[in-house]
């Protein structure tokens, strides 16, 4: 068959629409990849980002509980007055009230200047707005009996502000026992006791303001 002799017209009429349907179709599947490949690269930019987030948030939380469950410590110590100015009037206030309470024959008292603590450790990163001091008091304490010492310092570890250790106690029994009265004592203690104070930003700018 010569070229002269084809009916271009009966074929293009036959091949047309389907030519155009095939090229849209190639059209609209490309359009439909490039699409679906822009959505992927989104989805996964959305996922990236949305662990992110969750990841923060859960670091959030963390910090969160960390500073509620360390804020009530220290409201806890604040309270106790362990952070804080020192109160030596408040505390020789306990000391009197509780040899009153437990009848103690008599209860003599000296204090060393305030000093601040040398920690065993070097300061970690966040601590160098905190000092610690301490004082000692030195304590003559007249017993009746052993057991008072123990009342004494549990009484005193309870209620008295701020944060106390017993370094050190001698007990020595009077020698002339025969001829104490009832209300006598007994035995006399000599006790070392040191008292530590926290001070932080916070109480050291209300102080200033002071």
């Amino acid at each position: 068959m010569k070229t002269a002799n084809i009916d271009w017209s009966y074929i293009v009429k036959d091949t047309l629409w389907p030519t155009v349907t095939v090229a849209a179709a190639i059209a609209v599947l490309m359009t439909s990849q490039w699409f679906v490949n822009v959505q992927q690269d989104r989805y996964a930019q959305f996922s990236s980002n949305n662990s992110a987030m969750n990841e923060d948030y859960d670091a959030l939380l963390y910090r969160k509980r960390l500073v509620n469950r360390y804020y009530q410590r220290y409201e806890y110590f604040q309270e106790q007055g362990f952070v804080g100015s020192e109160s030596r009037l408040d505390w020789i206030e306990s000391l009197r009230i509780i040899a009153k309470e437990l009848g103690l024959p008599h209860v003599n008292y000296s204090l060393e200047p305030q000093r601040d603590v040398i920690a065993p450790v070097g300061q970690v990163s966040g601590d160098s707005d905190i000092s610690i001091s301490q004082s000692t008091f030195e304590l003559e304490i007249g017993l009746l009996h052993e057991l008072d010492l123990l009342r004494f310092v549990d009484r005193l570890q309870a209620e008295s502000p701020g944060l106390i250790k017993v370094d050190r106690c001698n007990m020595v029994r009077q020698s002339n026992s025969t001829e104490l009265s009832a209300t006598d004592a007994n035995i006399i203690a000599n006790c070392s006791i040191v008292m530590f104070s926290v001070i932080t930003a916070d109480v050291a700018d209300s102080d200033a303001a002071i």
